[in-house]
Formats: structure tokens, sequence, C-alpha cells
């Protein structure tokens, strides 16, 4: 019998995806299209108050970006026919009871429990019913160790006597996650056979396992991922700088980078050498370790997008460069960027570079090479010894070796001016290409040509000349 797992990832839209969330959807789609199961994509709207349309639709952006599509989407919120009879079969067999405490009550109750040593644990005999109150429901818990095999972790445990039995139904009749995602797991028409998430649910998989009980349900295999942490230990936020999938989309880096060094976390046989469908195929729990959290630096992602960038062809790169239009880049241009690229923001600043009028602006490189590109008399000598070198080779229709004239240009301007010849070669760089880092320039001058090399060290002279007399 072929083994077809049914998955689900169920985001909050609460927020923007950030990458830990990203991270446990990237492994429930891999497991799923791995086995040629279903992966089915359940927004946890219930939280009325937070929950917005706009996240639904950015989540959805997110993950279509990543790669990643499901077979199946539906909202939570558009569910509550479904959640009835469960519910009122719950509460008749005696699994949910109300209660009428405020917040403030029960945080009093909480307070009085640890000022006298005690867990803050509520105690359901001495729960408060009033009717003329709002009542929300709890869940009751058997007190007592909750075991359940990990596919991933091994054998786990939780004590449920720890923790107080929890609200599944608030005040509002809104219900919890805790509630919700039982009743859809356990929904016959996708009956969910793999709970693939984080660490961070550990407890709630020991309550979960008693409501699938209670529901006279078989729980579904539980698989904990290591929660994911910065290099620093704190855990991933929707609302950090950085740690959001739209923020690398806008930053433009290569989606499948992501994807790789996601999957790469914790995994004994790491590698970006292999494509993602060769990662797909391959998949399995085996090459990932136990552990309760896993810390990565943001640096690798770029790491790896540069990896990518160096190995696309030309050819492949041309369906990405519909959103990223570049007017002046060739093949010819491709090959010689590649291996430095780290975004298609990258690309479409090198296109510019490329176009014929284009010349560098003034700025604060903040490098030990900035007096250079501050001194007239040093921009002045550039293009008067650039005319030296070059304008001979040109006007006698030589080949040009563009490694001697490089060579000889600033080799010339560091005798000249009692300089390293590395503070030349940078000045000059950034001059020509606005950067302080890129391909050889003896690969770049054919590119751009010396009539454009001219324009360029002439622009950047007038303009330094001009901010000078400016001064005066």
């Amino acid at each position: 019998m072929k083994f077809s797992p049914i998955v689900r990832f169920a985001p909050s839209p609460t927020g923007f995806l950030h990458l830990g969330n990203a991270r446990i959807a990237l492994f429930n789609w891999v497991f799923a299209r791995k086995h040629g199961g279903t992966f089915i994509l359940r927004i946890d709207d219930t939280d009325k108050e937070r929950s917005k349309p706009f996240y639904t639709e950015s989540l959805k952006k997110d993950l279509q970006w990543l790669g990643i599509d499901w077979d199946v989407s539906f909202s939570q919120s558009d569910r509550e026919e479904f959640y009835t009879p469960y519910i009122e079969s719950l509460k008749h067999n005696g699994y949910l009871y109300p209660c009428c405490e405020t917040a403030q009550e029960l945080e009093a109750q909480r307070a009085s429990l640890r000022l006298n040593h005690h867990a803050p644990v509520f105690d359901k005999e001495k729960r408060r019913i009033d009717n003329t109150r709002p009542k929300h429901w709890r869940f009751s818990l058997r007190k007592e160790k909750i075991f359940w095999n990990d596919a991933l972790q091994g054998e786990c445990h939780y004590d449920t006597s720890h923790i107080s039995d929890p609200i599944v139904i608030r005040e509002d009749r809104s219900l919890s996650y805790l509630l919700t995602s039982v009743l859809d797991d356990q929904d016959p028409q996708y009956p969910i056979t793999h709970v693939i998430r984080g660490m961070d649910h550990y407890v709630n998989t020991a309550i979960q396992c008693q409501i699938f009980e209670a529901l006279k349900k078989e729980c579904p295999t539980f698989i904990h991922l290591p929660l994911l942490q910065q290099h620093t230990g704190e855990k991933f936020s929707k609302r950090e700088k950085g740690s959001g999938i739209q923020d690398w989309r806008a930053a433009g880096i290569f989606p499948e980078s992501i994807c790789q060094v996601l999957l790469n976390l914790s995994c004994e046989n790491s590698e970006l050498t292999k494509t993602f469908e060769e990662r797909v195929s391959n998949f399995s729990w085996d090459s990932y370790s136990k552990a309760s959290q896993v810390r990565f630096d943001l640096e690798t992602i770029w790491s790896a997008s540069n990896h990518y960038f160096s190995a696309l062809s030309w050819e492949s790169l041309q369906p990405y460069l519909l959103d990223f239009p570049c007017k002046n880049l060739t093949k010819a241009h491709w090959q010689c960027i590649a291996p430095n690229i780290y975004s298609f923001l990258d690309i479409q600043a090198w296109d510019k570079v490329f176009g014929p009028h284009w010349h560098a602006k003034q700025g604060n490189t903040e490098n030990s090479w900035e007096n250079l590109l501050q001194n007239p008399l040093y921009l002045e000598a550039a293009l008067f010894q650039w005319n030296q070198v070059f304008n001979p080779i040109a006007s006698a229709q030589q080949e040009i070796c563009w490694k001697e004239l490089w060579k000889n240009w600033t080799k010339l301007l560091a005798q000249q001016f009692s300089v390293k010849s590395f503070e030349v070669c940078n000045s000059l760089r950034w001059i020509l290409t606005g950067k302080a880092k890129g391909p050889p320039m003896i690969q770049i001058f054919p590119l751009i040509g010396g009539l454009c090399i001219e324009h360029r060290l002439k622009s950047f002279s007038r303009e330094i000349l001009e901010k000078t007399e400016r001064k005066f």
C-alpha cells in the first residue's frame, strides 16, 4: 500500500511570514512532495481582533515566492458549522467546562499561588460560576504524564499536572488554536497523518493528545523541529526587521537560497550543490539531528544566494529578469559579474553601471583611499595618465591588452602620488563602477570601453572640482 501523508501548515495571519514559520512550511511541503502526499495551507484566523486579510494575502505571496505551493487551502474562521457538533459532544461528555473569572481575577489567583510557593495552576474545583457574566470554556486535562513517539525527537513525554486546563473557547465565543487545530486535524475529509511543527509546541502536543483521545480519534505522528533562533540566541519574530520573508523578497535574494539554508539547519549532510528537486527526492528525517533549538546567522542566506547566482547561466537568468528588468545587460556582462552577485538588485545596479552615460557620484566610501577621491590634482592626473596609456593604442588601432594597460596606469599614478598600488586600484574602481568590490577591472574595461572610461573620469573630476570651488 502506497504511503501518502497529509500534512498542514497553519499560520496565524497576525503578522508577516518570518523565517521560523517559513521553515515549518518548507519541511511540511518537502515531506508531502517526497511521498506524493497532500499539503494543506490552513489559515488559523480564529483571533478575530488580530487576524487581518492583508497578512493572509502576504503570507501566500511569500510562500509562492519560495516555491511552496499547496493542494488545499481554507480559513478556520469559515468552519464554524464543522466545529459545532464536535464542541457540543465535548461539552456533553464533560471534557469542556465553563468558567466566569475575569482576566484580572485569574492573574490575582496566580499571584496568590506564587506568593504561597505553589505552582500557578488553575483549580477547576474552585472555579467561579456566575450566570450574569460571560463564560469561557476550558478543556479538562487528566493530570498525568503524556507519552508520544516523535518521528524526529524519539520518545517524548510531558506531565500535564504542571499546567492549567487550557481555555479553548473565549468569552467572545472565538475558538483557540489548541481546539480548532485538533478538530481540523481529525477532519474525515483530510485527516492529518503527520503534524510537523517547532519545539515551541511541545506542551501543546501533550494537551492535544488528550483532546484527540476525548474525540476518540487516533493521534497523528508528531515531528518537532528544533526551534529556530538567531545566532545571538534570540527567537525569530514576525515583527523583527530582517527576519521576514518579505524583507528578503524586497532585498532581491535568490529564493532557493533561503529554502536550502533552512533545510540545511541541523542536517548532518548539509550542502548547496544539490538542486531543490534533488533535496526533495532524497529527503529523510534520518539526516536530521535531535535538538531543542538551532541557531543560524542571516549572512548564510546571502552566501547561499551568491552561490546560486554564480552558477546561474545567462539563459536560466532570463525568466527572473521579467521582474527585474535590465536595459544594458548582455551575456558577456552576466558572465563577468555573476560571481559577485548576491541579489537581483545587484544585477540591476550593475546594469546601470554598464550604461553608456552612467558616471559615479561622489560619496563617503569610508575607506583608506577616500582622500584620493577628494583630490582634484589626483583626478586630473588619473585622466591625463589614462590618455597617455590608452590613446596611443587606440589611435594605432592595436589590439588592447587590458591587463598591461591597467598595470601601467595604476603604476604611474602610484608613483606620482607616492601611494600604495591597492589605493590607486580601489579609487579607480570606485570612479569607474561606483563600487568598492567587483570583478577584476581588466574584465570590466572591455565591457564599458575606452570612451566611457574617459567620460566617467571627466564627470567625476568635474563634480569634485565644482564641490571644491563651492567651499571657497
